[in-house]
């Protein structure tokens, strides 16, 4: 009833205002009731940490990739929160938490937040998914962290090396970055780099989106400098991690090839490699329920209960 009455107040704003910018944030809040999840913030350490959270049941952390943010699992983790405790962060450095300068903002780092976090909210052992960057930072925890991981869950991670190289390598050669926005069309092009079928995104969100990246872009460039070089973290973690682990790609990921799972299969014949056809870099975006049934059904299967 709550909720439904916060809606009710939302809507009332808009009609008032007409604000282009208060849809969006509107459409953000409906995903979020949707999905039975709460905004809510964290200090953790010097960082003022910004997450969701939900449903009950064992802890399942989800990280998002670079430039990503929370609102990247939201309808994922409608999937979940019926049956698990669902926490969804902003990274320090992205989103709506704390962009700190002085601060490094590569895997290794931010894992030991995610311990941190992980303490400040007396979680217990947790099932780790990271998509991108956040594969990084989540095969790099697993491995320095073992004894709080259930399991493992790559989705297009960072950190392995792919025999293919991918489209980004390509153009980050010529020179350009793709994964940051200098312009309202980089935005449009971003998406379908990301994408191979693009979801339906209201032009009023993108809107949003953009006018929230565009003065992050010199702060991206700086972070993504900093994980460029971490080409293999994950790659030199999985051999160390004796948690069940899943990973999957979509075939037409134009960020990481999908020939990385190659790399996988090489350094940890017992993980469990999905690909989906016809998908871009973003599978728990773009073919959510998908995504999240092959999550749910290797945890029946692999994870004792």
């Amino acid at each position: 009833m709550k909720k439904y009455l916060r809606m009710l107040v939302l809507l009332g704003a808009f009609s008032q205002t007409g604000c282009a910018t208060r849809l969006a944030e509107w459409a953000v809040d409906v995903e979020r009731w949707r999905s039975n999840l709460e905004e809510k913030r964290i200090k953790v350490g010097e960082f003022d940490i910004a997450y969701l959270e939900g449903g009950e049941g064992p802890t399942a952390l989800l990280i998002h990739g670079f430039g990503g943010d929370k609102e990247h699992w939201t309808r994922f983790a409608r999937q979940l929160t019926d049956r698990y405790h669902v926490i969804a962060i902003d990274l320090p450095g992205f989103g709506d938490s704390s962009r700190l300068d002085g601060y490094s903002y590569a895997p290794k780092e931010q894992a030991e937040r995610i311990e941190q976090l992980r303490v400040a909210m007396r979680l217990e052992k947790m099932h780790l998914v990271g998509n991108s960057m956040g594969g990084m930072i989540a095969g790099v925890y697993a491995r320095e962290h073992q004894d709080q991981v259930l399991s493992l869950t790559l989705i297009d991670s960072g950190g392995i090396r792919s025999p293919e190289r991918s489209e980004l390598s390509r153009e980050l050669e010529k020179g350009r970055n793709p994964l940051v926005v200098e312009t309202r069309e980089d935005m449009d092009k971003l998406l379908d780099f990301n994408f191979h079928s693009k979801p339906f995104i209201p032009s009023v969100v993108v809107d949003h989106i953009y006018e929230k990246s565009f003065p992050r872009r010199e702060w991206n460039r700086r972070i993504f400098k900093e994980i460029e070089n971490k080409n293999t973290v994950v790659e030199d973690a999985l051999p160390h991690i004796q948690v069940p682990i899943l990973v999957l790609w979509g075939d037409k990921d134009r960020v990481i090839n999908v020939s990385a799972t190659e790399t996988v299969k090489k350094v940890k014949p017992e993980a469990e490699i999905k690909i989906l056809a016809d998908c871009g870099h973003a599978p728990m975006i773009e073919r959510v329920d998908e995504t999240a049934e092959i999550f749910l059904e290797f945890l029946q299967r692999r994870v004792p209960s």
